[in-house]
Protein backbone atom coordinates (compact mmCIF):
# COMPACT_ATOMS: atom_id res chain seq x y z
CA UNK A 1 0.00 0.00 0.00
CA UNK A 2 2.83 2.39 0.90
CA UNK A 3 4.64 1.58 -2.36
CA UNK A 4 1.41 2.16 -4.30
CA UNK A 5 0.87 5.58 -2.70
CA UNK A 6 4.49 6.50 -3.43
CA UNK A 7 4.07 5.45 -7.06
CA UNK A 8 0.83 7.44 -7.36
CA UNK A 9 2.57 10.59 -6.14
CA UNK A 10 5.48 9.96 -8.51
CA UNK A 11 3.06 9.62 -11.43
CA UNK A 12 1.29 12.85 -10.50
CA UNK A 13 4.57 14.78 -10.20
CA UNK A 14 5.71 13.33 -13.53
CA UNK A 15 2.45 14.42 -15.19
CA UNK A 16 2.87 17.96 -13.84
CA UNK A 17 6.47 18.11 -15.06
CA UNK A 18 5.43 16.85 -18.51
CA UNK A 19 2.71 19.49 -18.79
CA UNK A 20 5.12 22.26 -17.81
CA UNK A 21 7.54 20.98 -20.42
CA UNK A 22 4.86 20.99 -23.13
CA UNK A 23 3.45 24.45 -22.40
CA UNK A 24 2.22 26.50 -25.34
CA UNK A 25 0.85 30.05 -25.74
CA UNK A 26 -2.78 31.11 -26.10
CA UNK A 27 -4.52 29.41 -29.00
CA UNK A 28 -5.59 31.62 -31.94
CA UNK A 29 -9.24 30.67 -31.47
CA UNK A 30 -11.94 31.08 -28.80
CA UNK A 31 -9.42 31.14 -25.91
CA UNK A 32 -7.84 34.23 -27.44
CA UNK A 33 -11.21 35.95 -27.36
CA UNK A 34 -11.56 35.17 -23.64
CA UNK A 35 -8.05 36.48 -23.02
CA UNK A 36 -8.93 39.69 -24.84
CA UNK A 37 -12.02 40.09 -22.65
CA UNK A 38 -9.97 39.43 -19.52
CA UNK A 39 -7.25 41.95 -20.42
CA UNK A 40 -9.76 44.53 -21.73
CA UNK A 41 -12.98 43.88 -19.75
CA UNK A 42 -14.65 47.00 -21.15
CA UNK A 43 -15.07 45.22 -24.47
CA UNK A 44 -18.55 45.52 -25.96
CA UNK A 45 -18.83 41.79 -26.67
CA UNK A 46 -18.78 40.18 -23.23
CA UNK A 47 -19.96 36.76 -22.07
CA UNK A 48 -21.61 36.94 -18.66
CA UNK A 49 -22.05 33.17 -18.65
CA UNK A 50 -18.23 32.88 -18.91
CA UNK A 51 -17.67 35.33 -16.07
CA UNK A 52 -15.79 32.82 -13.92
CA UNK A 53 -13.46 31.79 -16.75
CA UNK A 54 -12.65 35.35 -17.81
CA UNK A 55 -11.99 36.43 -14.22
CA UNK A 56 -9.66 33.47 -13.63
CA UNK A 57 -7.77 34.19 -16.85
CA UNK A 58 -7.30 37.77 -15.65
CA UNK A 59 -5.92 36.48 -12.33
CA UNK A 60 -3.56 34.01 -14.03
CA UNK A 61 -2.37 36.66 -16.49
CA UNK A 62 -1.09 38.65 -13.52
CA UNK A 63 0.83 35.62 -12.20
CA UNK A 64 2.32 34.16 -15.40
CA UNK A 65 3.03 35.62 -18.81
CA UNK A 66 -0.20 36.72 -20.43
CA UNK A 67 0.34 34.39 -23.41
CA UNK A 68 0.37 31.34 -21.10
CA UNK A 69 -2.46 32.31 -18.72
CA UNK A 70 -5.11 30.15 -20.41
CA UNK A 71 -2.73 27.19 -20.68
CA UNK A 72 -1.88 27.05 -16.98
CA UNK A 73 -5.48 27.70 -15.96
CA UNK A 74 -6.65 24.78 -18.10
CA UNK A 75 -3.91 22.46 -16.86
CA UNK A 76 -4.53 23.25 -13.19
CA UNK A 77 -8.31 22.84 -13.45
CA UNK A 78 -7.88 19.53 -15.29
CA UNK A 79 -5.45 18.24 -12.64
CA UNK A 80 -7.91 19.28 -9.92
CA UNK A 81 -10.65 17.38 -11.77
CA UNK A 82 -8.41 14.29 -11.88
CA UNK A 83 -7.64 14.63 -8.16
CA UNK A 84 -11.32 15.04 -7.20
CA UNK A 85 -12.21 12.06 -9.41
CA UNK A 86 -9.64 10.00 -7.57
CA UNK A 87 -11.13 11.08 -4.23
CA UNK A 88 -14.56 10.00 -5.48
CA UNK A 89 -13.52 6.50 -6.53
CA UNK A 90 -10.52 5.68 -4.29
CA UNK A 91 -12.43 4.38 -1.27
CA UNK A 92 -15.33 2.72 -3.06
CA UNK A 93 -13.48 1.18 -5.99
CA UNK A 94 -10.09 0.67 -4.29
CA UNK A 95 -8.73 2.36 -7.36
CA UNK A 96 -5.21 3.48 -8.10
CA UNK A 97 -4.32 6.89 -9.46
CA UNK A 98 -2.42 5.22 -12.29
CA UNK A 99 -5.44 3.18 -13.35
CA UNK A 100 -7.76 6.19 -13.24
CA UNK A 101 -5.23 8.34 -15.09
CA UNK A 102 -4.98 5.77 -17.87
CA UNK A 103 -8.78 5.68 -18.18
CA UNK A 104 -8.75 9.46 -18.54
CA UNK A 105 -5.96 9.30 -21.13
CA UNK A 106 -8.48 7.44 -23.28
CA UNK A 107 -10.81 10.44 -22.89
CA UNK A 108 -9.41 12.47 -25.75
CA UNK A 109 -11.86 15.36 -25.28
CA UNK A 110 -10.27 16.10 -21.90
CA UNK A 111 -6.67 15.24 -22.69
CA UNK A 112 -6.39 16.90 -26.09
CA UNK A 113 -7.77 20.16 -24.66
CA UNK A 114 -5.50 20.01 -21.61
CA UNK A 115 -4.04 23.47 -22.17
CA UNK A 116 -6.45 24.98 -24.67
CA UNK A 117 -8.47 27.32 -22.45
CA UNK A 118 -12.10 26.33 -22.95
CA UNK A 119 -14.82 27.33 -20.42
CA UNK A 120 -15.88 23.68 -20.15
CA UNK A 121 -12.67 22.76 -18.32
CA UNK A 122 -13.22 25.32 -15.56
CA UNK A 123 -16.95 24.59 -15.48
CA UNK A 124 -16.48 20.87 -15.11
CA UNK A 125 -13.87 21.30 -12.38
CA UNK A 126 -16.40 23.37 -10.42
CA UNK A 127 -19.21 20.91 -11.21
CA UNK A 128 -17.24 17.93 -9.90
CA UNK A 129 -16.06 19.88 -6.86
CA UNK A 130 -19.63 20.87 -5.97
CA UNK A 131 -20.69 17.23 -6.25
CA UNK A 132 -17.80 16.22 -3.96
CA UNK A 133 -18.75 18.74 -1.28
CA UNK A 134 -22.42 17.74 -1.38
CA UNK A 135 -21.92 13.97 -1.16
CA UNK A 136 -18.50 13.43 0.43
CA UNK A 137 -18.03 16.20 2.99
CA UNK A 138 -19.66 16.89 6.34
CA UNK A 139 -22.22 19.69 6.44
CA UNK A 140 -20.24 22.17 8.50
CA UNK A 141 -20.86 25.85 7.84
CA UNK A 142 -17.41 26.27 6.27
CA UNK A 143 -17.99 23.37 3.86
CA UNK A 144 -21.46 24.72 3.07
CA UNK A 145 -20.00 28.15 2.34
CA UNK A 146 -17.32 26.67 0.06
CA UNK A 147 -19.90 24.53 -1.72
CA UNK A 148 -22.30 27.41 -2.37
CA UNK A 149 -19.44 29.62 -3.56
CA UNK A 150 -18.34 26.94 -6.04
CA UNK A 151 -21.96 26.47 -7.11
CA UNK A 152 -22.39 30.17 -7.89
CA UNK A 153 -19.09 30.17 -9.79
CA UNK A 154 -20.39 27.14 -11.72
CA UNK A 155 -23.61 28.92 -12.74
CA UNK A 156 -21.45 31.67 -14.26
CA UNK A 157 -19.11 29.25 -16.04
CA UNK A 158 -21.21 28.42 -19.10
CA UNK A 159 -24.92 28.18 -19.86
CA UNK A 160 -24.74 24.42 -20.36
CA UNK A 161 -23.89 23.85 -16.67
CA UNK A 162 -26.96 25.63 -15.31
CA UNK A 163 -29.39 22.62 -15.37
CA UNK A 164 -26.95 20.23 -13.67
CA UNK A 165 -26.02 22.99 -11.22
CA UNK A 166 -29.67 23.50 -10.29
CA UNK A 167 -30.11 19.73 -10.00
CA UNK A 168 -27.26 19.47 -7.49
CA UNK A 169 -28.54 22.53 -5.63
CA UNK A 170 -32.00 20.93 -5.32
CA UNK A 171 -30.44 17.79 -3.85
CA UNK A 172 -28.31 19.90 -1.53
CA UNK A 173 -31.34 21.90 -0.40
CA UNK A 174 -33.29 18.71 0.33
CA UNK A 175 -30.44 17.20 2.33
CA UNK A 176 -29.92 20.42 4.30
CA UNK A 177 -33.66 20.53 4.97
CA UNK A 178 -33.50 17.01 6.41
CA UNK A 179 -30.57 18.13 8.58
CA UNK A 180 -32.57 21.18 9.77
CA UNK A 181 -29.91 23.46 8.29
CA UNK A 182 -31.98 25.39 5.74
CA UNK A 183 -31.27 28.76 7.37
CA UNK A 184 -27.57 27.95 7.43
CA UNK A 185 -27.68 27.08 3.71
CA UNK A 186 -29.38 30.31 2.63
CA UNK A 187 -27.04 32.34 4.84
CA UNK A 188 -24.12 30.68 3.07
CA UNK A 189 -25.71 31.40 -0.32
CA UNK A 190 -26.09 35.11 0.43
CA UNK A 191 -22.59 35.40 1.86
CA UNK A 192 -20.91 33.45 -0.94
CA UNK A 193 -22.84 35.47 -3.58
CA UNK A 194 -21.56 38.71 -2.11
CA UNK A 195 -18.01 37.33 -1.96
CA UNK A 196 -18.14 36.02 -5.55
CA UNK A 197 -19.54 39.22 -7.07
CA UNK A 198 -17.13 41.37 -5.06
CA UNK A 199 -14.12 39.35 -6.19
CA UNK A 200 -15.21 39.33 -9.83
CA UNK A 201 -15.94 43.04 -9.80
CA UNK A 202 -12.52 43.72 -8.28
CA UNK A 203 -10.72 41.52 -10.81
CA UNK A 204 -12.55 43.11 -13.75
CA UNK A 205 -11.90 46.67 -12.53
CA UNK A 206 -15.43 47.33 -11.30
CA UNK A 207 -17.03 47.11 -14.75
CA UNK A 208 -19.43 44.29 -13.88
CA UNK A 209 -22.66 46.30 -14.23
CA UNK A 210 -21.67 47.80 -17.57
CA UNK A 211 -20.55 44.40 -18.83
CA UNK A 212 -23.89 42.89 -17.85
CA UNK A 213 -25.76 45.65 -19.72
CA UNK A 214 -23.61 45.04 -22.78
CA UNK A 215 -24.31 41.32 -22.65
CA UNK A 216 -28.09 41.58 -22.41
CA UNK A 217 -28.28 44.34 -25.00
CA UNK A 218 -26.89 42.25 -27.84
CA UNK A 219 -24.41 39.50 -27.06
CA UNK A 220 -27.03 37.16 -25.61
CA UNK A 221 -28.97 37.10 -28.88
CA UNK A 222 -25.74 36.35 -30.78
CA UNK A 223 -25.07 33.43 -28.46
CA UNK A 224 -28.57 32.11 -29.04
CA UNK A 225 -28.11 32.24 -32.81
CA UNK A 226 -24.70 30.54 -32.70
CA UNK A 227 -23.30 29.73 -36.15
CA UNK A 228 -26.70 30.23 -37.82
CA UNK A 229 -25.96 27.20 -39.98
CA UNK A 230 -29.44 25.77 -39.49
CA UNK A 231 -30.53 22.23 -38.75
CA UNK A 232 -29.02 19.71 -36.33
CA UNK A 233 -25.32 18.72 -36.23
CA UNK A 234 -24.49 15.11 -37.21
CA UNK A 235 -24.69 13.76 -33.67
CA UNK A 236 -24.90 10.20 -35.03
CA UNK A 237 -21.10 10.18 -35.22
CA UNK A 238 -21.05 9.67 -31.45
CA UNK A 239 -22.36 6.14 -32.05
CA UNK A 240 -19.07 5.21 -33.73
CA UNK A 241 -16.67 7.10 -31.46
CA UNK A 242 -14.85 4.80 -29.00
CA UNK A 243 -14.42 7.35 -26.19
CA UNK A 244 -18.13 8.28 -26.30
CA UNK A 245 -19.11 4.61 -26.29
CA UNK A 246 -16.77 4.08 -23.33
CA UNK A 247 -18.35 7.00 -21.45
CA UNK A 248 -21.89 5.81 -22.19
CA UNK A 249 -21.13 2.24 -21.11
CA UNK A 250 -19.62 3.61 -17.89
CA UNK A 251 -22.67 5.75 -17.12
CA UNK A 252 -25.16 2.97 -17.92
CA UNK A 253 -23.02 0.47 -15.99
CA UNK A 254 -23.12 2.57 -12.81
CA UNK A 255 -26.87 3.22 -13.12
CA UNK A 256 -27.49 -0.53 -13.38
CA UNK A 257 -24.94 -1.46 -10.71
CA UNK A 258 -25.24 -1.81 -6.95
CA UNK A 259 -23.01 1.19 -6.30
CA UNK A 260 -24.12 3.78 -3.78
CA UNK A 261 -26.82 6.17 -5.02
CA UNK A 262 -24.43 9.12 -5.01
CA UNK A 263 -22.57 7.58 -7.96
CA UNK A 264 -25.87 7.17 -9.75
CA UNK A 265 -26.50 10.88 -9.15
CA UNK A 266 -23.13 11.63 -10.75
CA UNK A 267 -24.19 9.59 -13.78
CA UNK A 268 -27.47 11.55 -13.82
CA UNK A 269 -25.52 14.83 -13.83
CA UNK A 270 -23.72 13.70 -16.99
CA UNK A 271 -27.00 12.68 -18.63
CA UNK A 272 -28.61 16.03 -17.75
CA UNK A 273 -25.68 17.87 -19.34
CA UNK A 274 -25.98 15.72 -22.47
CA UNK A 275 -29.75 16.15 -22.84
CA UNK A 276 -29.57 19.90 -22.26
CA UNK A 277 -26.91 20.28 -24.95
CA UNK A 278 -29.04 18.33 -27.41
CA UNK A 279 -32.07 20.47 -26.53
CA UNK A 280 -30.10 23.69 -27.15
CA UNK A 281 -29.41 22.60 -30.73
CA UNK A 282 -33.01 21.48 -31.25
CA UNK A 283 -34.53 24.69 -29.87
CA UNK A 284 -32.14 27.19 -31.48
CA UNK A 285 -31.59 25.29 -34.75
CA UNK A 286 -28.08 26.75 -34.86
CA UNK A 287 -26.61 23.71 -36.68
CA UNK A 288 -22.95 23.53 -37.56
CA UNK A 289 -20.44 20.74 -36.77
CA UNK A 290 -20.34 18.63 -33.62
CA UNK A 291 -18.20 20.54 -31.11
CA UNK A 292 -16.77 17.82 -28.91
CA UNK A 293 -15.54 20.00 -26.07
CA UNK A 294 -19.16 20.98 -25.32
CA UNK A 295 -19.60 17.37 -24.16
CA UNK A 296 -16.57 17.56 -21.86
CA UNK A 297 -18.45 16.68 -18.65
CA UNK A 298 -20.21 13.68 -20.23
CA UNK A 299 -16.92 12.29 -21.50
CA UNK A 300 -15.04 12.92 -18.25
CA UNK A 301 -17.69 11.57 -15.88
CA UNK A 302 -18.32 8.60 -18.17
CA UNK A 303 -14.60 7.78 -18.25
CA UNK A 304 -14.38 7.85 -14.45
CA UNK A 305 -17.45 5.63 -14.10
CA UNK A 306 -16.18 3.26 -16.80
CA UNK A 307 -13.00 2.89 -14.77
CA UNK A 308 -15.03 2.13 -11.62
CA UNK A 309 -17.12 -0.58 -13.30
CA UNK A 310 -14.79 -2.19 -15.84
CA UNK A 311 -11.14 -1.18 -15.39
CA UNK A 312 -10.40 -1.05 -11.66
CA UNK A 313 -9.80 -4.82 -11.44
CA UNK A 314 -7.72 -5.09 -14.61
CA UNK A 315 -4.09 -6.07 -14.14
CA UNK A 316 -2.19 -2.93 -13.15
CA UNK A 317 0.59 -3.90 -15.56
CA UNK A 318 -1.74 -2.96 -18.45
CA UNK A 319 -2.15 0.48 -16.93
CA UNK A 320 1.56 0.99 -16.39
CA UNK A 321 2.46 -0.18 -19.89
CA UNK A 322 -0.23 2.04 -21.43
CA UNK A 323 0.95 5.04 -19.41
CA UNK A 324 4.56 4.54 -20.49
CA UNK A 325 3.57 4.14 -24.17
CA UNK A 326 1.35 7.23 -23.96
CA UNK A 327 4.10 9.40 -22.46
CA UNK A 328 6.66 8.19 -25.02
CA UNK A 329 4.33 8.95 -27.95
CA UNK A 330 3.46 12.37 -26.51
CA UNK A 331 7.11 13.32 -26.06
CA UNK A 332 8.24 12.06 -29.46
CA UNK A 333 5.40 13.68 -31.37
CA UNK A 334 5.70 16.94 -29.40
CA UNK A 335 9.40 17.27 -30.19
CA UNK A 336 8.39 17.09 -33.86
CA UNK A 337 5.59 19.59 -33.38
CA UNK A 338 5.12 20.60 -37.05
CA UNK A 339 3.90 17.04 -37.42
CA UNK A 340 0.67 18.21 -35.86
CA UNK A 341 -0.33 19.90 -39.09
CA UNK A 342 -0.32 16.59 -40.93
CA UNK A 343 -3.46 15.86 -38.90
CA UNK A 344 -5.31 18.26 -41.19
CA UNK A 345 -4.29 16.53 -44.40
CA UNK A 346 -5.86 13.08 -43.93
CA UNK A 347 -8.23 13.44 -46.86
CA UNK A 348 -10.42 15.90 -44.93
CA UNK A 349 -10.37 13.50 -41.98
CA UNK A 350 -11.71 10.63 -44.15
CA UNK A 351 -9.03 8.15 -43.08
CA UNK A 352 -9.38 9.33 -39.49
CA UNK A 353 -13.17 8.91 -39.53
CA UNK A 354 -13.09 5.42 -41.07
CA UNK A 355 -10.44 4.36 -38.57
CA UNK A 356 -12.53 5.64 -35.67
CA UNK A 357 -15.74 4.00 -36.92
CA UNK A 358 -14.04 0.61 -37.23
CA UNK A 359 -12.43 0.90 -33.81
CA UNK A 360 -15.70 2.09 -32.29
CA UNK A 361 -17.61 -0.88 -33.67
CA UNK A 362 -14.87 -3.28 -32.57
CA UNK A 363 -14.81 -1.76 -29.09
CA UNK A 364 -18.58 -2.09 -28.79
CA UNK A 365 -18.42 -5.75 -29.90
CA UNK A 366 -15.74 -6.55 -27.31
CA UNK A 367 -17.79 -4.90 -24.55
CA UNK A 368 -20.92 -6.82 -25.55
CA UNK A 369 -19.02 -10.14 -25.77
CA UNK A 370 -16.73 -9.57 -22.76
CA UNK A 371 -18.16 -12.60 -20.94
CA UNK A 372 -17.18 -14.83 -23.87
CA UNK A 373 -13.78 -13.33 -24.74
CA UNK A 374 -11.04 -14.32 -22.30
CA UNK A 375 -8.61 -11.60 -23.32
CA UNK A 376 -11.23 -8.84 -23.46
CA UNK A 377 -9.39 -6.59 -20.98
CA UNK A 378 -6.22 -6.58 -23.09
CA UNK A 379 -8.29 -5.96 -26.25
CA UNK A 380 -10.13 -3.09 -24.58
CA UNK A 381 -6.86 -1.41 -23.62
CA UNK A 382 -5.40 -1.95 -27.08
CA UNK A 383 -8.40 -0.46 -28.90
CA UNK A 384 -8.71 2.42 -26.48
CA UNK A 385 -5.04 3.24 -26.91
CA UNK A 386 -5.22 2.99 -30.72
CA UNK A 387 -8.48 4.96 -30.79
CA UNK A 388 -9.12 7.83 -28.38
CA UNK A 389 -5.64 7.50 -26.83
CA UNK A 390 -3.70 8.17 -30.03
CA UNK A 391 -6.38 10.64 -31.11
CA UNK A 392 -5.85 12.70 -27.96
CA UNK A 393 -2.15 12.93 -28.82
CA UNK A 394 -2.97 14.01 -32.38
CA UNK A 395 -5.40 16.67 -31.15
CA UNK A 396 -3.10 17.92 -28.41
CA UNK A 397 -0.18 18.28 -30.79
CA UNK A 398 -2.29 19.92 -33.47
CA UNK A 399 -3.46 22.60 -31.02
CA UNK A 400 0.03 22.99 -29.62
CA UNK A 401 1.59 23.21 -33.10
CA UNK A 402 -0.91 25.81 -34.22
CA UNK A 403 -0.17 28.02 -31.21
CA UNK A 404 3.59 27.58 -31.52
CA UNK A 405 3.49 28.47 -35.22
CA UNK A 406 1.87 31.81 -34.42
CA UNK A 407 4.37 32.44 -31.65
CA UNK A 408 7.26 31.69 -34.02
CA UNK A 409 5.83 34.17 -36.50
CA UNK A 410 5.48 36.83 -33.79
CA UNK A 411 9.04 36.39 -32.62
CA UNK A 412 10.23 36.84 -36.21
CA UNK A 413 8.27 40.04 -36.89
CA UNK A 414 8.26 41.56 -33.41
CA UNK A 415 9.52 45.12 -33.67
CA UNK A 416 9.13 45.28 -37.45
CA UNK A 417 6.54 47.59 -38.96
CA UNK A 418 6.08 45.98 -42.36
CA UNK A 419 5.92 42.27 -43.11
CA UNK A 420 3.41 40.39 -45.22
CA UNK A 421 1.13 37.42 -44.82
CA UNK A 422 -1.46 36.20 -47.30
CA UNK A 423 -4.74 38.00 -47.82
CA UNK A 424 -6.68 34.76 -47.98
CA UNK A 425 -9.68 34.51 -45.63
CA UNK A 426 -9.41 30.72 -45.52
CA UNK A 427 -8.16 29.92 -42.01
CA UNK A 428 -6.89 26.49 -43.05
CA UNK A 429 -4.72 28.02 -45.78
CA UNK A 430 -3.26 30.39 -43.24
CA UNK A 431 -2.51 27.52 -40.90
CA UNK A 432 -0.60 25.72 -43.62
CA UNK A 433 1.30 28.91 -44.41
CA UNK A 434 2.39 29.19 -40.80
CA UNK A 435 3.43 25.54 -40.68
CA UNK A 436 5.52 25.97 -43.82
CA UNK A 437 7.04 29.07 -42.25
CA UNK A 438 8.28 26.90 -39.40
CA UNK A 439 9.84 24.37 -41.75
CA UNK A 440 11.60 26.67 -44.21
CA UNK A 441 15.22 27.75 -43.88
CA UNK A 442 14.98 30.41 -46.58
CA UNK A 443 14.66 33.63 -44.59
CA UNK A 444 14.02 35.70 -47.72
CA UNK A 445 10.83 33.75 -48.53
CA UNK A 446 9.39 34.46 -45.10
CA UNK A 447 8.69 38.03 -46.14
CA UNK A 448 5.93 36.76 -48.40
CA UNK A 449 3.84 35.49 -45.52
CA UNK A 450 3.10 38.65 -43.52
CA UNK A 451 1.74 42.17 -43.99
CA UNK A 452 0.02 45.02 -42.21
CA UNK A 453 1.54 44.75 -38.76
CA UNK A 454 0.94 48.02 -36.91
CA UNK A 455 3.75 49.42 -34.82
CA UNK A 456 1.65 51.27 -32.24
CA UNK A 457 0.70 48.18 -30.27
CA UNK A 458 -1.06 47.78 -26.92
CA UNK A 459 0.03 45.13 -24.41
CA UNK A 460 -2.35 42.77 -26.21
CA UNK A 461 -3.79 43.64 -29.62
CA UNK A 462 -6.15 41.25 -31.34
CA UNK A 463 -6.10 41.59 -35.12
CA UNK A 464 -9.39 40.44 -36.67
CA UNK A 465 -7.84 40.17 -40.12
CA UNK A 466 -7.26 37.38 -42.59
CA UNK A 467 -5.87 35.18 -39.81
CA UNK A 468 -8.63 35.06 -37.20
CA UNK A 469 -7.28 35.57 -33.71
CA UNK A 470 -3.72 36.51 -34.65
CA UNK A 471 -2.30 38.29 -31.64
CA UNK A 472 0.71 40.57 -31.26
CA UNK A 473 2.88 40.96 -28.18
CA UNK A 474 3.55 44.46 -26.89
CA UNK A 475 6.93 46.09 -27.17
Amino acid sequence: MIASNYLDKLVLLGAIFLLILLQYPIAPSDPLQYLELAVSPSSSAFFIDRLTLISLIKVFSSIVSVEYAAYYLSVITTLISVFVSYKLVANKANGSLIGLLVALLFNYVAMSNMGYGYPTQVGFCLQLSVFYFIFFRKYTFLNTLICTFLLIALLFSKIQFIPSGLLMFSIFLYQMYRENKTVELFTAIILSSVIYLSLVSFVLDGNLLNLAKSYFSGELSKQYAGRKAGGIPPFYIFLFEPAFIMATIGIVGVIRSSFDKKYKVLALVAVVDLMFLFSIYVITGRGGPVIFNYFYSYYFIGSVLFYMVYLKDINLNYSRLTLVLFVVVVLLSSLLYPLGFSYLSLGKYLVYKVWFVLLGLAFLCVCVLRDKVKAYSALLFLMLFLGPGISSIFEFNFKRTLSLSYMAALERIDGEAEYCFTDSEDKFINRYINSSFLLTNDTESKNDYFCGIEDNRKPLTVLRSSIRGFYVKGM
